[in-house]
């Protein structure tokens, strides 16, 4: 995109703008894709307000001025204020931005994004508020930093965006809790009886909440009394295992401190994210590949269904100053979606799940391979993966380890399953009956299936962690047989594949390389059953037990009449 050829705003009229497409709608407007003539594809944020229509060419240009002066590495560019007709021949006005594709942090946050990305979004977050803050001669005051705000632009880097809530910090302005802010993000000075001057404290406090949310994979918490100093709960966060991540969180709690004078400038935010996020810099290529896969296969499954994609651009919102069942149907499947991509099959929850999880997922042929398939195998006390590469550890004593490492497959695609938030899990379970622990693995088990024809599609305990390693520990059931390695998860991997008539099969317990044994007696059974087969294939109506969760696998609509008759031997129930 060309940059414009003025130092100050000008009005732009429709003149010039083609392509129309609506993108979203805010809070306080719509946002719509447009194409120019000199620079390509742009955003038009057009405000829907009737009062729009009374702002002069000055109150427009004035506007665009603050947002243009604010432009940074980190903060969206605006081109431009706009005055004109919309396909609709009613005259609107808003403001000509730069476009960005990839929509807003919200869309990143089904579960938490690999680690790399986090501590690289927390920096550029950090880094784009800094800059607001430091401008001269006076600095300017976002007051509604949140996911939807924080655009991503074709690399996933930060673009800080709306700005229509700000005001320069040195007008002191009294806030009040009415109009479009966002209540969840504001400090707890923003809601007392009196208001609260406009200070840089209040975007700190929002940013610490931006990154619990980002650590807790979109979720926002039940409610908290926070002018009584009540915080989110951080016993998920807590749970959390990466380098740099508990550093990340106590500098979240300083930020959101109930003295906003307590809390740190987002100066020394940034030095201290920068700090942390150069422990995973190394490996932020490979986090944005994976995310913007994950990201493609998503956007693409919904527009197959016909879904609204329109709340992926909810970042460019307009703002100026002022079933229960235990037996499911069974899902539509064809081997070629009607988008001519190639659906594997569906997983299925059975019985009640938590209200905050999927209880159905399809697995799509992904728009790149990511299957991975054993490579190099390391014996010794000193055996370590590559730096970056898949591989699954096996202690065999104190001071010996094998290492199996893998490379990528570009014949298969790779989906795993588990209770872990991390972005490494494509389908997150929990526990379908209440539990004050649950027995689900974090990383409990990956599928891989195959790419050609006939797309078949195998079950492997154990998924790989956010640092693409599987480790059995020295009290995990391994063995070695014939020069390789294998073993069996804590909790285990159960599945049942039905015989002929959706009668029920054995149960078979998985290892971590795919073969299939006989159930062990308990868990904590230091033996593995017998062997019964090898590189265990997932049939239509094949029933996973991950020890807390049932799924059921679908690859055609015939229907099963007898669900309860395959899960009444189940070795463990888990409803």
């Amino acid at each position: 995109m060309a940059r414009p050829s003025w130092s100050r705003p000008r009005v732009i009229s429709e003149d010039g703008l083609n392509d129309w497409k609506k993108l979203g709608v805010g809070g306080f407007g719509t946002v719509y894709k447009a194409t120019h003539d000199e620079w390509g594809p742009v955003a038009i944020k057009v405000i829907n307000d009737a009062r729009a229509g009374s702002m002069s060419d000055q109150d427009l240009k004035r506007e665009a001025e603050m947002m243009q002066r604010a432009v940074s590495l980190h903060v969206t560019k605006v081109l431009g204020a706009f005055r004109g007709r919309l396909p609709d021949n009613i005259e609107h006005v808003g403001m000509v931005m730069e476009l960005m594709e990839r929509g807003s942090l919200t869309s990143l946050l089904s579960n938490v994004p690999p680690w790399p990305l986090v501590f690289r979004l927390a920096h550029q977050v950090a880094l784009g508020m800094n800059h607001l803050h430091s401008l001269t001669p006076e600095a300017l005051i976002h007051k509604d930093l949140k996911p939807d705000n924080v655009l991503l632009d074709s690399d996933l880097n930060v673009k800080i965006s709306d700005f229509g809530l700000a005001k320069y910090a040195d007008n002191q302005t009294v806030m009040h809790l009415k109009g479009g802010r966002t209540i969840f993000y504001a400090p707890p000075e923003y809601g007392g009886a009196d208001g609260a001057s406009a200070t840089p404290a209040f975007d700190v406090y929002s940013y610490a909440m931006l990154v619990f949310v980002i650590l807790n994979a979109g979720h926002k918490p039940e409610s908290f009394d926070k002018n009584e100093g009540e915080r989110p709960s951080l016993k998920v966060i807590n749970g959390l295992q990466a380098p740099g991540v508990k550093e990340l969180v106590k500098l979240m709690v300083r930020c959101w401190d109930q003295t906003p004078e307590q809390r740190p400038s987002f100066a020394e935010c940034a030095r201290e994210t920068a700090r942390l996020y150069e422990m995973h810099k190394s490996g932020i290529k490979d986090a944005v590949r994976r995310m913007k896969g994950k990201l493609d296969g998503v956007s693409s499954a919904r527009n197959s269904q016909g879904a609204a994609s329109s709340s992926e651009y909810s970042g460019y919102r307009v703002t100026f100053h002022g079933g229960n069942s235990s037996t499911p149907q069974a899902p539509r499947y064809s081997s070629r979606a009607s988008s001519g991509r190639v659906k594997y099959g569906e997983l299925t929850v059975l019985g009640h799940s938590d209200s905050d999880t999927k209880s159905h997922f399809t697995l799509y042929q992904r728009p790149e391979a990511n299957g991975v398939k054993q490579s190099t195998v390391h014996k010794g006390n000193q055996g370590t993966n590559k730096c970056g590469q898949n591989s699954i550890s096996f202690t065999v004593t104190p001071v010996s380890t094998v290492i199996v490492e893998f490379e990528d497959d570009r014949n298969t695609d790779m989906f795993q399953i588990g209770r872990a938030t991390d972005s490494q899990i494509d389908f997150r379970v929990t526990d379908t009956v209440s539990t004050s622990v649950s027995d689900i693995s974090r990383y409990a088990c990956r599928i891989i299936c195959q790419r050609r024809p006939p797309y078949k599609a195998h079950i492997y305990a154990a998924g790989f962690n956010s640092d693409k390693n599987i480790f059995l520990g020295k009290d995990a059931v391994k063995w070695e047989s014939h020069g390789q390695m294998d073993g069996l998860t804590t909790n285990g991997v159960l599945v049942m594949q039905p015989l002929p008539g959706f009668t029920p099969g054995p149960w078979m317990e998985i290892s971590v390389f795919g073969n299939a044994f006989t159930p062990r007696d308990s868990p904590t059974s230091r033996e593995c059953g017998k062997r019964v087969g090898s590189k265990q294939e997932l049939v239509d109506g094949t029933l996973i037990d991950l020890c807390g969760v049932t799924l059921l696998w679908r690859t055609t609509e015939r229907p099963i009449e007898d669900l309860d008759a395959l899960l009444k031997n189940l070795p463990r129930h888990s409803q």
